[in-house]
């Protein structure tokens, strides 16, 4: 075994902790025994690998096809929005725990108004709810991220892990985990939560996240108690534009021919005043004067020029300068965009962004085809943009679920009020009669219906574990009609995406129930027609749909997947129908067994102590089967520590005992580790001595050469003996030395394994004091020994 030395010390320490009660013989035989190879036991010990238990495991491990991205993106989808040049998702490594990562990289979006007012993002999702992967309450999420570059400083700039649930009653609930901003998380909403992850603002290097999701969406959402799926995952990186400077050249004036201290399009030149003078110098470039052309002359040389903040042009090579690409004598006929930014009104250097219907400048008045140049697309900025940019690194995606009977209904007894169903304001909680609990749910009815539905969104397949669970109680009926009634039904789909109804029915008004039809079956529940009562319907949902289709001969084929769960109250005009429902549950039993090892160390006369490692054990809860009258010392996690009373339990049933891990523990530790269980039982050696053979009663003092029984007795911890088990009694000296051989055979009916008619001292030996040890291997071993003093005898005259 791993860790031999220090395990024994473990074990040998809560041995000593618990004191083995010695039972005293009634009646013994003497056997002869037959020889088989003795056990290693040394004086006042006895170790060795014991009898295994059963493993019991409902965890059902990582989800995530492929978490850290070995196999390349596949089936993680990328997609992207409102982003730059040069953002991308690659391959990139090393990665947290393997040769390679997902890097995400975005420039954010800075061509237009629009690009600012949304930040820009690159994502990866991996839609699991496709597998039909369940949230509950021991769902958890965990990832390693590397943030390698955030340089914006807003809202819009984060890196962040999300996971999208669906609710039972229709609505959709994301968590986002954030691993750096470049201000403040955003605010959290009915529908959107933000957290901020392990390792918050860490740069450069792997952090490592593990997280509660149902304490997380507990603690975000009010309705999280509705949660049934995990819809998808999504790896994102965001960053934002910010506006700066407006897109200016001082040396961009016009001629104010009308003297009205701002442009006139249309007739008055813009000119570039390449030497900043203020003046028209001749041969200076002329930009244009607007749409239509009606400038008739270029302005006299000395001419003064002004300046309007308006004036802004799109820099296209991002040098911060106008530039003119094409002169035709003295007239630039190809440069850079001008525009008069003259909207809004009120606002006398203009909001930045090209709207539609401001005018260009670029128009030569001196060519005989004065076309300005091609406008921007409206919403165009005119100012110079401070881009972000935001690339992080994922690795190792990990989603882990506890499924073992997995009840599939949310809330289904009600003790959440109806959080999880969508219902009208006929149902609501009652008090009494609950079926178990503390609540139920009612409705009462006069001359209407009510329903309360919930979706079934992980779309489970039906399988022989699913167990279909209802109880119903018809407070009252008046109507005697088909309208008056009470159900539940429940929607499927078959492999070829056909719905079938099964309709199970409590009471009716004519006391018979409708018609089956091609995709609607109705079936009577046990115990229909009683009133005041408690009926319960448990029934294999598989046997009952395939039933169904074969009695109906309907034209379904499996798999099935379950949709839907309606409870339904109906009462014909003036009169009242009241019901109540409790304990409603589609329970499917998932569960890997297993064995596990097992180790004992006995110390003398003290209770033995067994350790069983569970290995590999996946996040969920899981039981350990062994023999019963052991009592549980402690469970230790993969991590050392020991779980705290209340974190598992205990139960006996013929004549086994299941100490039972629960899922909430287990979601503290490790997905995946390995588990110790330690537990003791009485001393297996109920008792053993050295007897005078004319009494049968035990010697702890003889005299040299006398003739003795050696005599031991096994019994289990109920106090009932132990038949057939291999039993070894051996002799040692004050040096802790053995002496003689050894006695090995098996005990018989009563426990009993002696052996007859021993002198001592053994040959070869001398007077002394002296230690009979016995030695028992079976489901309870044990080691007890007892001292015998060999003296000689002396004569007085």
């Amino acid at each position: 075994m791993k860790n031999m030395n220090g395990r024994k010390t473990a074990i040998l320490i809560l041995g000593l902790m618990i004191a083995a009660q010695a039972l005293a013989p009634q009646t013994h035989s003497v056997l002869s025994g037959a020889q088989f190879g003795p056990p290693n036991d040394p004086l006042g010990s006895f170790e060795g690998n014991g009898v295994p238990g059963s493993i019991l495991s409902t965890g059902d491990g990582q989800r995530l096809v492929n978490p850290s991205f070995e196999s390349g993106l596949s089936p993680w989808t990328q997609s992207q929005y409102n982003t730059a040049n040069g953002s991308a998702v690659t391959l990139a490594g090393p990665g947290y725990s393997g040769t390679t990562s997902a890097q995400l990289l975005v420039n954010s979006g800075n061509s237009s108004a629009l690009s600012l007012a949304s930040d820009s993002t690159m994502s990866l999702t991996d839609y699991v709810g496709q597998q039909g992967l369940v949230f509950n309450s021991a769902t958890r999420f965990r990832l390693a991220v590397q943030v390698q570059t955030l340089t914006g400083t807003t809202r819009g700039d984060f890196v962040e892990a999300r996971l999208t649930m669906t609710t039972s009653n229709g609505n959709l609930r994301t968590l986002h985990y954030v691993f750096a901003d470049g201000s403040t998380l955003p605010s959290n909403s009915t529908t959107d939560g933000y957290l901020k992850a392990t390792g918050f603002g860490t740069m450069g290097q792997w952090v490592f996240a593990d997280r509660n999701l149902p304490a997380d969406a507990a603690a975000t959402f009010s309705d999280a108690a509705a949660f049934n799926t995990v819809q998808s995952i999504t790896l994102e990186v965001h960053g934002q534009s910010l506006p700066g400077a407006p897109m200016v050249d001082p040396k961009i004036k016009f001629w104010d021919s009308g003297n009205f201290s701002t442009w006139s399009s249309g007739g008055e030149f813009v000119i570039y005043d390449a030497n900043n003078n203020g003046m028209y110098d001749s041969g200076e470039t002329v930009i244009g004067c607007g749409y239509p052309n009606s400038c008739i002359s270029f302005p006299p040389s000395g001419t003064v020029l002004k300046t309007d903040p308006r004036f802004k042009f799109l820099d296209s090579n991002n040098d911060g300068l106008w530039n003119c690409y094409q002169i035709t004598g003295s007239i630039c006929t190809n440069g850079e965009t001008v525009a008069y930014d003259r909207e809004p009104i009120a606002l006398p250097t203009g909001d930045g962004v090209y709207e539609f219907g401001e005018p260009i400048v670029n128009c030569a008045s001196t060519l005989p085809s004065c076309v300005p140049s091609t406008p921007p697309l409206p919403q165009t900025l005119l100012e110079k943009v401070i881009q972000g940019r935001t690339q992080a690194m994922f690795d190792r995606i990990e989603l882990y679920t506890a499924t073992g009977g997995y009840d599939w209904v949310r809330n289904g007894g009600f003790e959440a009020g109806v959080t999880g169903w969508y219902s009208n304001s006929s149902f609501g909680t009652s008090v009494a009669p609950v079926h178990s609990g503390l609540r139920s749910v009612a409705a009462s009815i006069t001359g209407s219906g009510a329903e309360m539905a919930q979706s079934i969104d992980a779309r489970p397949q039906v399988g022989p574990n699913m167990n279909l669970q209802a109880s119903v109680n018809v407070i009252g009926m008046t109507g005697t009609t088909a309208s008056d009634s009470v159900d539940f039904w429940i929607a499927l789909d078959d492999n070829q995406g056909n719905t079938l109804s099964l309709y199970y029915y409590f009471r009716t008004g004519t006391g018979t129930i409708p018609t089956n039809r091609t995709d609607t079956v109705y079936l009577k529940a046990n115990g229909f027609g009683t009133m005041s009562q408690w009926i319960n319907t448990n029934v294999s949902l598989l046997q009952v749909v395939q039933a169904a289709v074969l009695a109906n001969s309907l034209s379904y084929t499996g798999p099935y997947t379950v949709e839907l769960i309606v409870l339904e109250v109906g009462s014909s005009p003036f009169k009242t129908t009241t019901a109540n429902f409790d304990d409603i549950s589609l329970g499917t039993a998932v569960a890997q067994t297993g064995s596990t090892s097992s180790y004992f160390y006995a110390v003398d006369g003290l209770n033995t102590t067994y350790v069983y490692s569970a290995t590999s054990i996946p996040q969920g809860s899981f039981s350990l089967d062994i023999p019963q009258g052991r009592k549980v010392l402690n469970v230790t996690s993969p991590e050392g520590s020991a779980l705290a009373v209340g974190e598992y339990t205990t139960s006996i049933s013929a004549g086994t005992m299941r100490v039972t891990v629960l899922d909430s523990a287990s979601f503290k530790h490790a997905p995946v580790g390995d588990w110790m269980v330690f537990t003791s039982s009485k001393n297996g050696i109920a008792s053993v001595y050295v007897e005078d053979p004319t009494t049968l009663a035990p010697e702890p003092s003889v005299s040299l050469n006398s003739i003795v029984n050696f005599v031991s007795q096994s019994k289990d911890p109920l106090g009932q003996p132990l038949q057939n088990a291999p039993v070894n009694l051996t002799l040692w000296n004050s040096n802790n030395a053995q002496v003689g051989t050894s006695w090995p055979g098996n005990s018989n009916v009563q426990g009993w394994w002696n052996v007859s008619s021993m002198t001592l001292p053994l040959s070869g030996t001398s007077a002394g004091v002296y230690k009979l040890q016995a030695t028992v291997l079976s489901l309870y071993p044990g080691v007890r020994t007892f001292q015998v003093s060999i003296h000689y005898t002396a004569i007085i005259d």
